[in-house]
């Protein structure tokens, strides 16, 4: 039996979180993502937000607490697939066979300064989990926002046996880290053949980041994903956000009941 295939028992042996959660979340009415160090007024404003989304590094304990008094969601940020060359703490202990090799090469991500990892080593993803211990849990964090799955369908589109070892790896992932705290929220960035294979059993919820009305209008990829997403978030199985630059795709986000966030500029500082 191939380890991917014990990790497939492992996880039907473990409970999913029931959907309550889900359920918290698509009452949600309005969110904010910020990556910056806050100062007091960022803070005053993040706790406004009904639900917001981390840097969790850049946050002590005592702000966290601060911001939930009121009731705020406080989601804190990973990067699944990408190893970000900024994080020298999480670096110092990736080990050479933790990148991801595509014939025999690291996959280097110009744009981004990062190199994609490889998430079926057992080693790769204990350092996630870590981190989710060290940077969320421990500072009590509600739940954990998982970015950069969406590589697992992009760069992996046309190797299907990887593909499919990477969703199951990352399943694992997201059972390993829901071990930690049975009550963590987690919502995954897009990713969304991912999310169909397996992931949205275990995930509260879904960020359709860069939800872009006049790309999606005409799009019969775009209207398949949005009618899907718009059942599940119906019936509280999933709920859905997304982030905009427009009015025209906040409005159309809203006609379907996904939370939306405007994002301004090109980052989230």
């Amino acid at each position: 039996m191939s380890i991917f295939a014990i990790l497939l028992l492992i996880m039907v042996a473990v409970p999913v979180q029931a959907k309550g959660a889900t359920s918290t979340l698509t009452e949600v009415k309005d969110f904010s993502i910020y990556y910056g160090w806050p100062s007091k007024e960022k803070l005053k404003e993040l706790r406004s937000y009904d639900l917001v989304v981390i840097a969790p590094h850049a946050y002590s304990k005592e702000q966290i607490d601060y911001l939930q008094a009121d009731g705020t969601v406080v989601l804190g940020y990973i990067s699944v697939m990408q190893l970000e060359s900024w994080n020298l703490s999480f670096v110092s202990n990736v080990q050479e066979s933790d990148y991801y090799l595509q014939d025999g090469q690291k996959v280097y991500i110009k744009q981004w300064d990062t190199y994609l990892m490889d998430i079926r080593k057992e080693h790769y993803r204990q350092l996630l989990v870590d981190h989710v211990n060290k940077d969320i849990v421990s500072k009590g964090m509600d739940g954990v926002f998982l970015d950069t799955v969406d590589d697992i369908d992009y760069y992996l589109h046309e190797r299907d046996e990887e593909q499919d070892e990477f969703r199951t790896a990352y399943q694992s992932l997201l059972v390993e880290i829901k071990k930690q705290d049975s009550s963590l929220l987690l919502m995954q960035n897009r990713g969304f053949d991912t999310l169909k294979t397996g992931s949205e059993h275990l995930v509260d919820a879904l960020l359709w980041e860069s939800f872009n009305y006049s790309k999606l209008k005409d799009s019969s990829w775009g209207q398949k994903w949005i009618q899907y997403l718009a059942k599940k978030n119906q019936v509280n199985e999933l709920a859905v956000f997304s982030t905009v630059t427009d009015n025209e795709s906040a409005q159309y986000s809203e006609k379907f009941k996904f939370t939306s966030f405007t994002k301004v500029g090109n980052s989230y500082d």
